[in-house]
């Protein structure tokens, strides 16, 4: 792949794994990545753009693009979470703390006195592994989703001769 290919692919991918980040702007992946869709559309734009008339569209050239794409979305994404879900992470382990340091014999909704102290002693290890689960889950979504952008994007863009 050329690098203006790749240079293409990492700018779309960036801004749809950025924008799947932002609280209420990520919402809209919930509708078939349409963030990571339009990543890899941004990204096969950019890549054809200066490309030269083709009778056909170069649909293997955008799945790959779209694909690069959403690889690099997932692994942004993934990079932005993880301040927030460390956050996150302490700010739940300090609740349990706080509510097991306010009462003596406590079981909430079913939950033992000794699995929420398990819970505190390795929330920093569940976050890791929450992130990890969602990286692997992003790869696969998002690298599927986008190749089929990259798809829809080649038969949009691509300059017929």
């Amino acid at each position: 792949m050329s690098p203006n290919r790749v240079k293409a692919a990492a700018i779309g991918g960036s801004i749809a794994g950025a924008a799947s980040e932002i609280p209420l702007l990520g919402v809209l992946n919930l509708a078939c990545c349409a963030l990571v869709v339009g990543g890899a559309l941004l990204a096969v734009h950019l890549a054809l753009r200066n490309e030269p008339p083709t009778d056909s569209a170069p649909l293997g050239v955008g799945a790959a693009i779209g694909a690069l794409s959403g690889v690099i979305a997932a692994v942004v994404g993934t990079i932005i979470s993880i301040p927030i879900a460390l956050l996150i992470g302490d700010m739940a382990q300090q609740g349990i703390e706080t509510l097991l340091e306010n009462s003596e014999a406590i079981q909430i909704e079913g939950l033992p006195r000794d699995l929420l102290e398990s819970l505190t002693a390795s929330s920093g290890g569940l976050v890791m592994s929450a992130l990890l689960l969602g990286l692997v889950v992003s790869l696969v979504t998002y690298t599927l989703f986008a190749a089929l952008g990259g798809i829809l994007g080649a038969s949009l863009f691509h300059k017929k001769a």
